[in-house]
């Protein structure tokens, strides 16, 4: 239909249609913005040999196109029906777009984190990337944070957590992302440091929130269009820490 309505036009000539998912440069501003778009396009750093999990409310479509010739690892129980989600989906292909040689694991929040971080221990997972949070944050510190601030403190692992959209309502910063050993990241602009309004920053019970921005404002991704929010910026960081980690390593 939207093909249609463009051919309409009496100046279009000619319309091409790729089959071939292709990520927008609105990403690719993105970043450029944080410094690692030339070590991307070159092919230097890639995520080689990192495992980099997804726990959401969903897991990704492993059957999407952005997931072409990416090492991508699925939980799917037989007592539990998993649910494909886009918003899963988006995370996820951040990740596989900007470290495509990393192993990813997806899986989906059921109740408290235990056996879904578990599942991901098994699998030698080195950073965890939390996109979500709870529905109605009072920014207190609360069993969820103490979870995962005892997983990074006993396993080792680095988690990279979304502070929430709450900038605009209460400002409350969600739990999981109240970890004192969790990093946190805020939605930002990509022509500033700053935050951006709706992006989470208040805390009642717990440490300063937080700990970093990243892009989450017009973030494109074919074919989920254009989208804002800290979750997008929490795997722009995660996927930071896994170049970071090949470097290193």
């Amino acid at each position: 239909e939207q093909l249609n309505d463009l051919a309409s036009y009496s100046y279009i000539e000619k319309i091409y249609v790729s089959s071939k998912s292709q990520y927008q440069p609105m990403l690719e501003e993105a970043t450029e913005a944080i410094g690692v778009a030339d070590y991307i396009d070159a092919g230097t750093l890639t995520g080689e040999d990192i495992v980099i999990g997804i726990l959401d409310l969903g897991i990704a479509d492993e059957d999407h196109s952005n997931f072409n010739n990416i090492d991508l690892t699925v939980r799917n129980e037989w007592y539990y029906i998993e649910t494909v989600t886009e918003h899963a989906t988006t995370v996820a292909s951040i990740i596989a777009k900007m470290c495509p040689d990393a192993k990813l694991l997806s899986v989906e929040l059921s109740g408290n984190a235990v056996s879904e971080i578990d599942w991901m221990l098994d699998r030698n997972v080195n950073i965890i990337n939390m996109s979500f949070g709870e529905k109605n944050p009072t920014g207190n510190y609360n069993s969820e944070s103490a979870y995962v601030d005892y997983i990074v403190n006993t396993y080792k692992v680095t988690i990279i957590s979304s502070s929430g959209n709450e900038g605009l309502d209460t400002g409350y910063i969600t739990n999981p992302a109240l970890g004192y050993n969790v990093i946190t990241v805020g939605a930002g602009n990509s022509d500033n440091y700053y935050a951006v309004n709706f992006s989470s920053y208040k805390v009642n019970n717990g440490p300063d929130k937080p700990n970093i921005v990243a892009p989450g404002l017009n973030i494109e991704i074919t074919p989920f269009g254009i989208l804002n929010g800290s979750s997008l910026s929490s795997p722009i960081v995660a996927s930071c820490v896994a170049l970071l980690m090949e470097e290193r390593t």
